[in-house]
C-alpha cells in the first residue's frame, strides 16, 4: 500500500447529531406538531417524558403521539405523509430568520477547528431534511455539513448512521471501510447505542434532554456537560 493509499484508508469521519448537540430548537417544532396532529387526526399531542424523543425520527415521534391518543395504526399510517408535510411547513414558516441564538456553547469554535484541520464531517439527524437544512442555514452552520442524512430518508437511528457513512464515502470519494476511526457525537442515549452498533467512537454531550450521569452510564468514550471548553472537546474527538 502506498503512503497515499494508507492515509486515505485511515481517514477520520465525524458524525454530528443536530438538535441538542449543535443547536437547541426543539421548542420551535411544537406548533408544527400540534397543527399536524389536529389537522390530520383531530387529536392533541400526548404528554412525553423528558428525553423520550431524543434521537428518534420525527415520523416515529408522530407515531408515539398517535399511539398514546388511541389512533388505530392503519389510520395513523394513512395520514403520516400529510402530517409530516404540515409539520415541516409550519415549523419552517415559524423559524426565526436568524437562529444564531440557538447554537449551543462552543460549537462554532469546535466546528471551525475541525474544518481547519480538514476533518471529514457529516450530519446525522432524525429531523426532516428541509427542516434540518433550514435550521443549519439560519444558524450559520450549513457550510460545515456538505453531507447529511435526515429523518425523512431513514427512520431507524442505526440505519441513519449507516446512511451517513455511505453518503460520506461517496462525497469524499472513499470506500466506507476507509473511514477509521468513525466518531459519533450526540446528546442522546440512542446516539450512543447506534454509534456502538456501527463500531464508532462516541463523544456525548449533555446539552439535550439527557443529563451527564445518564449518558455516562452507557459508557461513551468521552462525555461533557457542554462544549464550552471546545479545545477539550476537540481533543476527545481526535483522540
Amino acid at each position: 500500500m502506498s503512503d497515499a493509499q494508507h492515509r486515505k484508508a485511515n481517514t477520520r469521519l465525524i458524525l454530528f447529531d443536530m438538535d441538542g448537540t449543535l443547536v437547541m430548537v426543539s421548542k420551535c417544532y411544537r406548533e408544527g406538531v400540534v397543527q399536524a396532529l389536529q389537522t390530520v387526526y383531530g387529536v392533541e399531542p400526548a404528554e412525553s417524558e423528558k428525553g423520550q424523543h431524543s434521537g428518534n425520527s420525527q415520523r416515529n415521534i408522530l407515531r408515539f403521539h398517535l399511539q398514546r391518543r388511541g389512533v388505530r395504526p392503519e389510520v395513523a399510517e394513512a395520514g403520516l405523509d400529510e402530517a409530516m408535510s404540515i409539520w415541516n411547513r409550519v415549523t419552517i414558516e415559524g423559524l426565526d430568520r436568524d437562529l444564531s441564538w440557538a447554537v449551543l456553547p462552543g460549537i462554532p469554535d469546535l466546528l471551525c477547528a475541525l474544518e481547519a484541520r480538514g476533518e471529514r464531517m457529516a450530519l446525522v439527524t432524525g429531523t426532516l431534511g428541509p427542516m434540518a437544512r433550514t435550521v443549519l442555514e439560519r444558524a450559520g452552520l450549513a457550510r460545515f455539513f456538505p453531507v447529511q442524512a435526515c429523518g425523512d430518508e431513514v427512520e431507524d437511528r442505526l440505519q441513519l448512521l449507516q446512511l451517513g457513512i455511505k453518503r460520506a464515502a461517496i462525497a469524499y470519494d472513499m470506500a466506507m471501510s476507509d473511514f477509521a476511526p468513525i466518531v459519533a457525537i450526540g446528546d442522546g442515549t440512542r446516539d450512543i447505542e447506534a454509534a456502538r452498533a456501527v463500531g464508532a467512537r462516541v463523544v456525548s454531550v449533555a446539552t439535550g434532554f439527557h443529563d451527564l450521569d445518564t449518558l455516562r452510564a452507557l459508557k461513551p468514550d468521552a462525555a461533557f456537560a457542554d462544549f464550552q471548553d471546545w479545545q477539550q472537546a476537540l481533543d476527545a474527538i481526535l483522540a
